[in-house]
């Protein structure tokens, strides 16, 4: 039997398929990862015989419809294929062709104008080193002289416009996008009687292409340090983080990082925390030695289109920040970016970033609205080049605040504040900025929960100074105190920002500040509170008795209302998004939104846990209504979001096998309770666990399933 030996996808790429005959995966697929899976075989040898005698031309045909003078053959039995070859439970795979991934015919400039809005709404936080004028203005001005196309993908081939992107970061920027714009979805996985569409597929697709371009000629993907090979491989690494390809989003972000700082992203000659490195003798022996002193500064003095793209390399270093904080969100996954080690401002705000408006804003590691701080590393920065030259290796030492000379260095430098920029600190600082800084405290707190959280202090209560507990929530407090009245969370500013378009770093802002809240009081929650009756702290070692400390009044009663009250104002939150139809679906809201859930199914067990009727219904509390349906709502919510974000699934899965999990072993311990009363409590001499109905709050239950409900992600690839 003859049939084909290049697999589909290698037919439609046009190219060389290298196998080990019919239904064995090929190379290339291999490589990719992809489904590989061949034609039907061509018809037998008599069967094609057959059909090309009753085709052909001016044949004789007898009465019964055969060829005259021409004895009818038997029809042999056609052979059935087997069943493809492929690695992965069902079809994952685009119908269309890698090497058309740009098509212009497809990608219209009204589409892509569609999916910088799908990009503004959903990834423009996390990723907010894409200029808007920049990136629209030809699209702007190709859809102002080309009529809409009635069908899609029916555009005239000539109207081949496309962002001023390199094809690479333009792939990337596709695998974000393309799942949520309904005809590109359709357009990669139609819809049949039996199969609706899967918008992953669609970014799937675009994936692959982007990966193929990095890859490059030589296969590596190692190619030349670029601005737009980071941006591609974080663009990627977030998302595969989100299609639960933890290993390799995990190497993306590593090998952007690397890159960045190969680029100098991080650091600002102005911002120099070491400003003799940069004196004129310095540089002087460098010379001397050949080495090249400015090769990877930044000049100062930019103005308009400069300072934009000095502003895109600062916020393609935010990214790399933000994408290792969510990487480290789990145990053993060290955090690859310290704060103080970072030597360059933080994002200016929107409007400066779009106008290009020079302004200076403060450092990660600067206290708050510490300008001062900022002032005496740039004065002493110009004190070290003003400085004249030492023999030996004797160096001038910068000067104190109350010296003589760093008063004038900064009298002159305060007369340049115009040139230099205007200070964006206090209520003018950007929401991108705040976001950045909610994220590292964020990575401080799963930090120290996922290393054991409260179990590592056995020596002070949560409520003495020395705690990392205590510590952690003062900087968590000071941070939302620090808010300006607009960015502060409540019913009035969520519609002002959804109405002002600016809903998406402020959801993400308070979801991650909540996310904190939740991971901080959920510590000093019983996990199975079986043996409570009301918060009253922790169940299992270490403990802290009234006894030996002095607990503050009412305190176990005011961190449990913390836990609670975070979840429900974070639903209100993402609720009111979703009703407007601005809901951010990346992965980090997600988890925050399957910690709520997570929180509503413990209430709804446990409702004497929450007292105040948040997440669980109360009818001793009138006022408290609609707790267990935003418990039901953050389930409902993370169930819309598998179908375009894979992580979902699992934490899907999870929320309804806990609810299952605390039913049961509620069941079992008032069965074994019973039994123990009928025996006399007299049951062996081994201690019980809380399931066999003994004490303690279920802490060895918890240790199981800790990893599954406290990180975020997995290094694993599914």
């Amino acid at each position: 039997m003859r049939s084909s030996i290049a697999c589909s996808r290698c037919r439609r790429s046009k190219v060389k398929c290298v196998n080990n005959g019919v239904n064995t995966t090929c190379r290339a697929c291999e490589n990719t990862g992809r489904e590989c899976t061949y034609p039907s075989p061509a018809l037998t040898g008599g069967q094609a015989h057959h059909v090309r005698r009753e085709g052909s031309v001016g044949r004789t045909v007898g009465p019964e419809g055969a060829p005259a003078n021409d004895t009818p053959k038997r029809p042999r039995p056609s052979k059935k294929a087997p069943p493809p070859v492929t690695n992965n439970a069902h079809s994952r795979d685009s119908i269309r062709a890698i090497v058309d991934a740009l098509d212009a015919s497809i990608l219209t400039p009204k589409v892509w104008i569609e999916l910088f809005e799908i990009y503004q709404l959903h990834f423009a936080t996390d990723m907010p080193f894409l200029h808007p004028p920049t990136f629209l203005k030809p699209l702007r001005q190709a859809s102002a002289i080309q009529p809409p196309s009635k069908d899609f993908g029916t555009s005239a081939p000539s109207s081949n416009v496309l962002p001023p992107l390199s094809p690479m970061l333009l792939l990337a920027f596709l695998a974000l996008t393309a799942r949520y714009h309904p005809q590109l979805v359709a357009h990669h996985s139609p819809a049949s009687s039996n199969r609706p569409s899967n918008p992953r597929i669609a970014s799937e697709y675009y994936a692959a292409a982007a990966k193929s371009r990095l890859a490059g000629n030589l296969g590596d993907g190692l190619g030349s340090p670029e601005i737009e090979r980071v941006q591609s491989l974080l663009m990627l690494a977030l998302f595969d983080w989100g299609n639960c390809q933890g290993a390799k989003a995990w190497i993306s972000v590593g090998v952007a990082l690397r890159y960045a700082q190969i680029l100098g992203l991080q650091y600002e000659a102005e911002l120099d925390d070491q400003p003799l490195a940069l004196s004129h003798s310095m540089k002087q022996e460098a010379s001397q030695m050949g080495l090249e002193t400015n090769g990877k500064t930044w000049e100062s003095g930019d103005k308009g289109d400069a300072f934009i793209e000095r502003e895109v390399k600062r916020r393609t270093f935010w990214s790399c920040f933000i994408m290792d904080r969510y990487m480290s969100s789990g145990k053993f996954r060290p955090q690859m970016i310290n704060a103080r080690d970072v030597r360059i401002q933080l994002p200016s705000s929107e409007r400066a970033f779009l106008f290009g408006e020079k302004v200076r804003t403060l450092l990660l590691a600067d206290e708050l609205d510490d300008v001062e701080g900022r002032a005496e590393v740039e004065t002493h920065r110009r004190m070290s080049e003003a400085m004249p030259h030492l023999n030996g290796d004797r160096r001038p030492s910068p000067p104190s605040r109350d010296s003589p000379t760093f008063s004038k260095l900064k009298q002159e430098g305060d007369e340049h504040d115009v040139e230099r920029g205007r200070w964006e600190v206090g209520p003018d600082e950007g929401i991108t900025s705040r976001f950045v800084k909610a994220l590292d405290l964020y990575g401080k707190l799963i930090k120290w929960s996922c290393s054991g959280g409260r179990r590592t202090e056995s020596t002070h209560p949560p409520w003495d100074p020395k705690s990392s507990f205590f510590q952690l929530q003062h900087q968590i407090t000071k941070f939302t105190e620090s808010l300006p009245r607009d960015m502060t969370l409540n019913p009035a500013n969520i519609s002002a920002h959804i109405t002002s378009r600016t809903s998406t770093p402020y959801t993400m802002l308070h979801a991650t500040i909540l996310l904190c809240n939740m991971f901080l009081h959920r510590e000093f929650i019983p996990f199975i509170p079986l043996r409570s009756t009301q918060p009253e702290g922790p169940l299992d070692p270490p403990l802290f008795p009234r006894e030996r400390y002095a607990t503050p009044v009412g305190y176990w009663h005011n961190s449990a209302r913390q836990l609670f009250k975070s979840a429900r104002d974070l639903m209100d939150l993402v609720r009111t998004c979703q009703e407007w139809g601005v809901l951010v679906e990346t992965p980090i809201v997600g988890f925050a939104i399957y910690v709520a859930a997570f929180i509503g199914v413990y209430a709804i067990n446990f409702p004497w846990m929450d007292t105040y009727g948040y997440m669980s219904t109360n009818r001793e509390i009138p006022t408290a209504t609609g707790g267990a349906e935003a418990a039901r709502k953050a389930l409902e919510m993370i169930g819309q979001m598998r179908s375009r974000l894979k992580m979902a699934d699992g934490w899907f899965r999870t929320i309804r096998r806990t609810h299952i999990y605390f039913m049961r072993i509620k069941k079992d311990f008032r069965r074994n309770i019973k039994a123990l009363s009928a025996h006399g409590n007299s049951i062996g001499t081994n201690p019980l666990t809380l399931r066999e109905g003994g004490a303690g709050g279920g802490q060895e239950e918890f240790k199981l399933l800790e990893r599954t409900l406290k990180d975020f992600g997995s290094l694993e690839d599914e």
